[in-house]
C-alpha cells in the first residue's frame, strides 16, 4: 500500500503543480490584460485631452482672427480710412471731375453767349444813332 499512496501522493503533487502552473499563466494573461486595458484607457484619455486642446486652439484662433480684424477696423478709424470714407472720398472725387468738365462747358457757353449780346448792344447802339 505504501507504493500506492506514494503514487496517489504524487499524482496529486503533479495535478496540484499542474494546476497551479496554469493559474499563474492564467493569471499572468490576465495581468498582462489589465495592463493592456488600463494602457487602452490612458490613450483614450489623451486622445480626449487632444481633441478638446484642438477644439480649445480652434476657438482661440478664431477669436484672434476677429481681435485682429477689430484692430484693423480701428486703425482704419482712426486714420480716416474707414470703407464709408473710402466711398465718400471716392463719391466726391467724381463729382469733382464732374464739377470741372460741368463748370469748363458752361464757361465756353458763356463766352458764347458774352460774344451774342456784345453783337446785340452793337446793333442796340447802332440802331440809337440812326433814329437820333
Amino acid at each position: 500500500m505504501e507504493l500506492n499512496s506514494l503514487l496517489t501522493l504524487l499524482a496529486i503533487l503533479a495535478f496540484g503543480a499542474s494546476n497551479i502552473y496554469v493559474q499563474w499563466r492564467m493569471g499572468g494573461n490576465s495581468a498582462s490584460q489589465i495592463v493592456i486595458n488600463a494602457y487602452k484607457e490612458q490613450v483614450a484619455l489623451q486622445d480626449k485631452k487632444i481633441s478638446e486642446l484642438t477644439h480649445t486652439v480652434g476657438s482661440l484662433q478664431g477669436q484672434l482672427q476677429e481681435k485682429d480684424k477689430r484692430i484693423t477696423l480701428l486703425q482704419e478709424l482712426a486714420s480716416g480710412n474707414t470703407p464709408e470714407m473710402s466711398l465718400f472720398m471716392k463719391s466726391m472725387l467724381t463729382y469733382t471731375v464732374n464739377s470741372k468738365t460741368y463748370m469748363e462747358t458752361s464757361t465756353k457757353t458763356m463766352v458764347k453767349v458774352e460774344k451774342c449780346l456784345e453783337g446785340i448792344q452793337k446793333e442796340m447802339v447802332l440802331l440809337r444813332k440812326m433814329k437820333a
